[in-house]
C-alpha cells in the first residue's frame, strides 16, 4: 500500500467520522484554529433550514438542486448569523451547463445583500463585495483553476478581514473584507444547474495566548 493511498485511507475516515484533519492547510490558519466538531447545514433529504429566495430549487439524489438555466436560482440558509468560521461546500456543475456558480458568505439584509461573493467560474474563482447598492459588482480579485467534469470541494475560511478560499485542498484565492459582519450563506446557480451536495460550517477561535515561561526556566 502506498503512502498516497495511506493518506487518502486516512483522509476518507477522518471525513466520515467528522473529525478534524490536523494536516490539512485549511484548519492550519496562521490567525486561527479549529474547534471540531463539522456542523452539517444540510441534511441531504429536504430544503429544511434554506429558503428558496428566486428561481428552482429542489432536492433531487441526495443533494439541493439550483437550476439556474432559465435565470438565477439562488438559496439562503435560515441560520443564526456568523462572522467568522469555515465554510466546505460540496459541489457538481451538472454536465451540459458551464455558468458560474456564487458562495455569498456573511450575507445581510435579504436580497439586498451585503455580502462577500465567491464566484466560480468553470477555469477562474473570483471574489468581491457586494451592498445594497452594488449588488452584482466587478470581481475585485480573481485566480485561475483547472476546469474538473468532478464534484469540487470548496473550503472557505472567514478569520477577520481574512478571507481564503481552497479547491481540492490547494489554496487558490486570498482577499480581504474591509469590514468584516455577521451574516448567513447564500448559494447561487446562474446559467447553470448546480447539485449541492453537502455544506458544513467549522467554528473558528482565536489561538490561545501563549503562556510565559516560569522564572528559572
Amino acid at each position: 500500500m502506498t503512502w498516497r493511498l495511506n493518506i487518502l485511507l486516512a483522509a476518507v475516515a477522518l471525513a466520515a467520522a467528522g473529525c478534524v484533519d490536523p494536516n490539512d492547510p485549511t484548519i492550519n490558519s496562521k490567525a486561527a484554529h479549529a474547534l471540531g466538531p463539522w456542523q452539517d447545514l444540510f441534511d441531504g433529504k429536504s430544503l429544511a433550514g434554506w429558503m428558496p429566495v428566486q428561481g428552482k430549487a429542489h432536492v433531487a439524489d441526495g443533494a439541493m438542486r439550483l437550476d439556474g438555466r432559465a435565470g438565477k436560482a439562488t438559496v439562503l440558509l435560515k441560520a443564526k448569523p456568523f462572522t467568522d468560521g469555515m465554510v466546505a461546500f460540496e459541489v457538481h456543475r451538472r454536465e451540459g451547463t458551464d455558468g458560474p456558480y456564487t458562495f455569498g458568505l456573511r450575507c445581510g439584509g435579504g436580497l439586498a445583500w451585503r455580502s462577500i461573493y465567491v464566484v466560480c467560474y468553470p477555469n477562474q474563482v473570483g471574489a468581491c463585495q457586494g451592498t445594497a447598492t452594488r449588488r452584482q459588482p466587478q470581481l475585485a480579485k480573481t485566480g485561475k483553476i483547472i476546469p474538473t467534469t468532478c464534484a469540487e470541494p470548496w473550503r472557505v475560511v472567514l478569520d477577520g478581514k481574512r478571507v481564503e478560499v481552497y479547491r481540492f485542498g490547494r489554496k487558490v484565492l486570498d482577499y480581504k473584507d474591509p469590514s468584516p459582519k455577521p451574516g448567513t450563506i447564500a448559494i447561487t446557480a446562474d446559467r447553470c444547474v448546480l447539485d449541492v451536495r453537502s455544506v458544513r460550517y467549522l467554528h473558528l477561535t482565536p489561538p490561545p495566548a501563549a503562556t510565559a515561561p516560569a522564572d528559572g526556566l
